[in-house]
C-alpha cells in the first residue's frame, strides 16, 4: 500500500486489531512490550491508548459508552520515535507537563486519586508533585495499554504523518482526543468537559489551593485551608503545629474577611505555644534555627510568618473570590 488512502486503512487497523503492548518498570525506568517480545519500535508513527479492559476504565474515567464504544481511548503521532513518545512522556512519572494524554487523565482522576497538580511556566499547562506523578504512571501502567503503526518505507515520500493523522482519529473518535474525533453532541459535551477539569488543575497549580473543592460549602471551614500540607518546612515541629492547627479548626467557620482570618491564625498559633518549653540556647544554633536549617522537633515562627501564614491566607482568597467575598479593602499586608 503505497498510496495515502492505503496508509490511512493500514494504520486504522493497527490501532484497532494490532497487539497490545504493556507498560511495565524495569532497571528504574518505563518499558513497553508484549508477551511475545514485541516492542515500540523507535522510529516515526501512530499510537493508540487503549484500555485493557473498557469497561473498567470507562467506569473509572466516568466515560458514557455513547462517546466510547471501543477500547482506543487516546490516538497520537510521534514525528520522532514512538518509543521516546510513550516510554518518556505518556508513561512517565515526570512527563505530565509535556503530555496532554498525561493532563487529561489527571484532570479526569483528580479525586479518585487524590492528585496534586504543581505550577510550571507554559501556561494552561500543570505538572504533578512526584507522588501524584506516580500515582497516575501506576494506574495507567494497571489499566491501559498500547498498540503502535510504524511508518513503512517510502511513506514520507507521499504524506507526512500529520496527513493521515486526523482521518485515523476521525475514523476511531477516541474519546480522549481534544482535536479531531468525535462531532456528536456528547462528544463535544465530553472535551468541554475534559478542557473544564484541566484548566481547573492548571489554575490549582498556580494559586496552590483545590479550584474544584473550594466550591464545597460542606468544607468551608477554617481547618479545610490546611488540607495540604506543604511540601517545605522550617522544622518538624512546624509539621505537628500543621496537623494540630488543622484539626482545632476543623470545626470553625470561615470568616468572611481576611483580616479576621488572620486574626484566628494568630490567636490559634499563640495558645498552641502556650506552656511550651523553650529551647536551650546552649544546644541550638539560633541563628541556623531561624533560617530553618534544623530539625530538632522546634516549631520554626519565621516559616510561619513567611510561608505558612501567606500560603493559608492565599488559600482563603481563592475560596473568597468563589464566593464574592474578595475586595482590596480585605488585605492585610501581614497577619
Amino acid at each position: 500500500m503505497t498510496t495515502k488512502v492505503g496508509f490511512i486503512e493500514a494504520a486504522s487497523h493497527a490501532l484497532q486489531n494490532g497487539p497490545q503492548l504493556f507498560a511495565r518498570v524495569e532497571d528504574g525506568g518505563v518499558v513497553i512490550g508484549g508477551g511475545g517480545g514485541e516492542v515500540v519500535p523507535d522510529s516515526t508513527g501512530l499510537y493508540a491508548v487503549v484500555a485493557q479492559d473498557p469497561d473498567a476504565v470507562r467506569a473509572e474515567l466516568r466515560l458514557d459508552t455513547s462517546v466510547s464504544r471501543s477500547d482506543v481511548l487516546y490516538i497520537g503521532k510521534a514525528e520522532g520515535s514512538l518509543r521516546a513518545r510513550l516510554e518518556r512522556k505518556h508513561f512517565a512519572g515526570g512527563g505530565t507537563a509535556h503530555s496532554t494524554l498525561r493532563r487529561t487523565l489527571a484532570a479526569l482522576l483528580v479525586d479518585r486519586l487524590d492528585l496534586e497538580p504543581v505550577a510550571v511556566a507554559s501556561a494552561g499547562r500543570f505538572s504533578l508533585t512526584p507522588e501524584s506523578g506516580e500515582q497516575l504512571t501506576t494506574w495507567m501502567r494497571r489499566h491501559l495499554a498500547v498498540r503502535v503503526w510504524q511508518t513503512p518505507a517510502g511513506f514520507a515520500e507521499v504524506t507526512p504523518l500529520g496527513g493521515i493523522e486526523k482521518p485515523v482519529i476521525d475514523a476511531h473518535t477516541p474519546p480522549l482526543n481534544l482535536t479531531y474525533g468525535g462531532t456528536s453532541p456528547e462528544a463535544q459535551l465530553l472535551r468541554q468537559r475534559i478542557r473544564k477539569a484541566r484548566t481547573g488543575l492548571a489554575e490549582q497549580a498556580k494559586r496552590g489551593v483545590d479550584v474544584v473543592e473550594v466550591h464545597s460549602s460542606a468544607r468551608a471551614t477554617v481547618g479545610y485551608l490546611f488540607r495540604r500540607r506543604p511540601s517545605q518546612y522550617g522544622l518538624r515541629g512546624s509539621v505537628g503545629l500543621w496537623e494540630e492547627l488543622a484539626e482545632r479548626l476543623d470545626d470553625t467557620p470561615m470568616p468572611t474577611s481576611e483580616y479576621e482570618l488572620g486574626r484566628l491564625l494568630r490567636d490559634a498559633l499563640n495558645r498552641s505555644l502556650e506552656g511550651a518549653e523553650p529551647y536551650d540556647e546552649d544546644k541550638v544554633n539560633v541563628e541556623r534555627f531561624n533560617r530553618g536549617g534544623m530539625s530538632q522537633g522546634l516549631v520554626h515562627l519565621p516559616w510561619w510568618e513567611d510561608q505558612a501564614i501567606p500560603l493559608l491566607l492565599d488559600r482563603w482568597g481563592a475560596w473568597a473570590d468563589t464566593q464574592g467575598l474578595l475586595g482590596p479593602e480585605d488585605y492585610i499586608g501581614s497577619w
